[in-house]
This record gives C-alpha cells, structure tokens and sequence, in this order.
C-alpha cells in the first residue's frame, strides 16, 4: 500500500513528495568559490627627482579582468599626507588566469581621465579558489631587471589554438616591486624564422610559430632603465596543450 499526505489539492503520496523534495536542492551547480587580490601602490615622493615618472600622478587606475565573469576596477588617489602607499583589494574573482593593468594619470576623475603618464600590463598571476594574490606596484623607485611570465613556452607552427601565444614583460625594482613606467618596450626575436614577434611598445607582446624549432630567445627591453628580460619559446609541428615555465614572480607574494 502507498502511503499518502493529505493536501488541499487532495492526497499525494510520500513517495512523490520524497522526490519533489529531493529534486528542490537540484537548481544550478554553485558556483565556484571566489579567490581574491590585494594590490598595494607606493607613489614617489613629490620632490623626487630619480625617475622620470611621474611626480606629477595624482591617480591610478587599476582594472582587473579575471578569466571570466565582470571586470573590476578601483581609482587610487595619491595620499595628502601621512605616507606614500594606498592600497584596495579585490574579492570574488572567479578562478582562473587574470590580467591586472595599472594606469597612473597626472590628474582626473573616474570618465575624465587625462594623458596616461605611467602604466603595466600583468597576466602572469591566477586567481585559485579560496586563495589570495598580493600585487605590490610601485612609482618610487628605478628598473633593477626585467622577469618575463612565462619565460619557456611552445607555439605551433600552424595556425590553430596554439599557433600564439602572449608573453609579459615585468620590470621589477630591487625589492621585487612591479615599477610603472612610462617609456616604450623593444622586443626581439633571435630567430625571426623560426618564432616572430610583434612589434609592440608596450610590455606585452605575442609570439607566433613560423617553422619548427627550438630554444629561440625573445628580448624584451624597458626603454627607460635599459634593463632587459628573456624568455625561451619551442615552435613544434602540434600541441594538446603548451608546456610552460614557471616564473619566480616576486611581486605575488
């Protein structure tokens, strides 16, 4: 005999109201747990005179694109008083690969922003799950080197998924901070036939597989300090997935 629960419609039995009840927590899978970033900014001093960006910046743009879902942004404005670092952060990014660009303007509000004096492009982090990525930046200080993200990866020689790949060119001062700067990038190939890249004069460029080889060095040059990186690409004939290196970042800490 099936059991039944009364209901102002009637009677329906407990067997299709275990099931009704069972399938009500079946919506949509949840969503994946957020990771978040913390960006820190230590602006120069306004009499100082060792880098030619910029005294002058007044704010910063930062924006943040995870690998999916909304992008961020945030303005930071320099402090009046009381010290030379501002810093926000950003919760909730979906994981996954992400790109963080940083723009310092000499003055503007948010949609009136005036000539870019300073900026970096940064797609060398992942945002994981539960975790934390800290990003300190940095218009205090000088270029010390220049760390490419990722230094070895592979391009295939075809057009297809691979066929390019995006390399990022991050000048660091001596503490390891990500320095904003204002100059134009150079980038090379050691082997132009084999892997070409594009010209480009900012620090992120694309590299494309022209005919099977390995080991060519690609260049990247910070105009300013004259301080350069280097990264190894592999062009082969296919790939399921490329292998990349992995890169000692100093600024995600």
């Amino acid at each position: 005999m099936v059991s039944r629960l009364r209901t102002k419609a009637g009677f329906m039995p407990l067997a299709v109201l275990s099931l009704t009840l069972a399938l009500s927590g079946c919506g949509a899978p949840m969503a994946p747990i957020g990771g978040d970033m913390n960006v820190a900014l230590t602006w120069p001093a306004l009499t100082s005179v060792s880098r030619v960006v910029p005294t002058t910046a007044t704010v910063v743009l930062v924006t943040v694109v995870p690998f999916s879902g909304s992008t961020q942004s945030v303005y930071l404005y320099r402090p009046s008083s009381g010290g030379y670092t501002t810093a926000t952060s950003f919760t909730g990014l979906n994981p996954g690969a992400c790109t963080i660009t940083v723009t310092a303007y000499a003055f503007g509000t948010p949609g009136n922003l005036g000539t870019p004096l300073a900026t970096i492009v940064d797609s060398s982090h992942s945002v994981t799950s539960g975790g934390t990525i800290t990003i300190n930046l940095t218009m205090a200080s000088t270029v010390n080197s220049v760390v490419l993200a990722p230094n070895a990866t592979q391009v295939t020689q075809s057009a297809g998924a691979y066929h390019t790949q995006t390399l990022t060119a991050l000048p660091e001062d001596a503490s390891g901070n990500v320095v904003l700067t204002s100059s134009a990038w150079t980038w090379s190939s050691g082997a132009s036939g084999t892997v070409s890249v594009a010209a480009t004069t900012t620090n992120q460029t694309t590299v494309t597989g022209v005919a099977t080889g390995t080991n060519v060095t690609i260049t990247a040059t910070e105009g300013d300090s004259g301080k350069s990186g280097t990264a190894k690409v592999d062009c082969v004939a296919a790939l399921s997935a490329p292998t990349t290196g992995s890169v000692n970042v100093s600024v995600s800490r």
